[in-house]
């Protein structure tokens, strides 16, 4: 009995030392001594770099660990193709996210409902990309940040470049138009995808401003259009969104004044 528990522990060892030394003969057939690199012109320069240093770290690791390394560290990657040649050497091909809009000066919101620094970018990749604030803890998930993306994607690049879009959620958009600060805009975002419906809204704002000479110009005036054909219209004192309030300015516009 002893003698046939010793083959097998024998047997057993045997097999495991085979099986290591096949996947060292592996690693080192397969082992990557260098890198040729193709970058995406939409990555910038520092990032290439970056990238490049990175790939120095990882010569004889396996392909996949380095796909899985790049795409990790580098979120500006949207895909990574790589081919070991016979020599060893592997030419890898790196896919940048596409970008979709410019969010606080300071990130990219791509066409896959990423947020990435704006730096990881070529300035020619974004140079053109519309700009819209979102406000802080706006976007905290997944589902909130795919939920921008979505109406982003289906807003009307002219609406993006006439006002500025300030998120604070799907509930609470504001517009403004960029050389006129003097009214701005409470909508849900699913309205932004209907332009001609947010500029139906502002000549009836402009129209009610122009009619009554007892409005003061200078104040800031919020022309809340969230509510099926009823548009509310109060100065920036009042302060919270979505109530019906009075104007407090004598003479001035009422609330709940309806878009026909």
């Amino acid at each position: 009995m002893k003698r046939i528990v010793a083959r097998i522990i024998l047997v057993g060892v045997s097999v495991a030392a085979c099986a290591l030394m096949l996947n060292s003969c592996w690693v080192r057939i397969h082992a990557i001594e260098r890198f040729e690199c193709s970058f995406d012109a939409k990555i910038s320069q520092e990032i290439q770099k970056q990238i490049s240093a990175n790939l120095s770290a990882h010569t004889g690791a396996k392909s996949d660990e380095i796909v899985s390394s790049l795409l990790e560290q580098f979120p500006c990657i949207a895909h990574v193709d790589l081919h070991i040649q016979p020599n060893k050497d592997a030419l890898i091909t790196l896919i940048a996210q596409a970008p979709l809009v410019r969010v606080n000066d300071d990130h990219v919101l791509t066409q896959s409902a990423r947020l990435i620094p704006l730096h990881d970018f070529d300035p020619s990749a974004i140079f053109n990309l519309a700009h819209i604030n979102v406000a802080q803890g706006a976007v905290c998930s997944a589902h909130e940040l795919a939920e921008l993306q979505r109406c982003i994607k289906q807003v009307s690049p002219a609406l993006l470049n006439r006002y500025e879009v300030h998120w604070r959620t799907s509930h609470e958009v504001v517009l403004s138009k960029a050389h006129d600060s003097l009214v701005q805009f409470v909508c849900c975002a699913h309205q932004l995808t209907d332009q001609k419906l947010i500029e139906q809204y502002v000549k009836e704002v402009a129209y009610l401003l122009a009619e009554r000479t007892s409005v003061d110009l200078k104040k800031l005036w919020v022309a809340d259009v969230r509510f099926e054909n009823q548009l509310i219209l109060r100065a920036s004192a009042m302060k919270k969104l979505g109530k019906i309030v009075m104007n407090e300015i004598k003479g001035g516009i009422q609330d709940g004044t309806c878009v026909s």
